[in-house]
């Protein structure tokens, strides 16, 4: 049984390897190829993989809207499932950075739901620091792209997550949304956001 783990982990860093030193738009021509391959593996070695693939396809996204949606839909599913806290931090942050830059529906409801599971998760099994300082990596991440700070802003369950924070983290991320919405050249008309950033400058 060693053995057979042993081997098992050996081929999915060996399958780790090849995909991180594939060009991107290699892999956007047989990502499906890669992904019967990290089945053979197990789910959490799945995670691993879908997260790179992911990031690989913020460089280089599959031609159509429909593999777009597709890739995203299936990815997500399994990596909401992960009980391994690294790869769930990984894969989310290249997942919902995909999804913001190249999906035009459903951006809100994805990024709802990414908050809420990492809620639960820090009363979890998960190592609640780690998922913490996941969940920091992933608002920082997001706020990397200004044209997707709106879209943060209009998620109910964003700020109730600032309190799982420290004041000194908790205040530079919050610096970080309001310089990012100033530095941004979209104009703030709805009265929802334009409330949301009043309450961030308070904390």
């Amino acid at each position: 049984m060693r053995k057979y783990a042993t081997q098992i982990s050996e081929y999915s860093l060996y399958l780790k390897s090849i995909i991180n030193h594939t060009p991107p738009n290699i892999i956007c021509l047989k990502y499906s190829v890669f992904l019967e391959m990290a089945k053979k593996i197990g789910s959490e070695w799945e995670v691993m993989i879908l997260g790179i693939i992911a990031g690989k396809f913020v460089i280089h996204p599959p031609r159509t809207s429909k593999e777009k949606v597709a890739f995203m839909t299936n990815a997500w599913s399994k990596v909401k499932e992960s009980k391994n806290a690294e790869y769930f931090i990984d894969a989310t942050a290249n997942l919902c950075d995909f999804a913001l830059k190249y999906l035009s529906t459903d951006k809100a409801a994805l990024l709802e739901e990414v908050f809420q599971t990492f809620k639960g998760l820090v009363s979890t099994s998960f190592n609640s620091e780690q998922v913490i300082r996941g969940l920091e990596k992933l608002i920082r991440q997001l706020l990397i792209s200004t044209s997707s700070t709106v879209d943060i802003l209009n998620i109910d369950s964003l700020l109730p997550l600032f309190d799982f924070f420290s004041d000194s983290v908790k205040q530079k991320l919050c610096s970080t949304l309001i310089l990012s919405v100033i530095n941004s050249s979209k104009n703030i008309s709805d009265p929802v956001i334009a409330h949301t950033l009043i309450k961030i400058g308070k904390y």
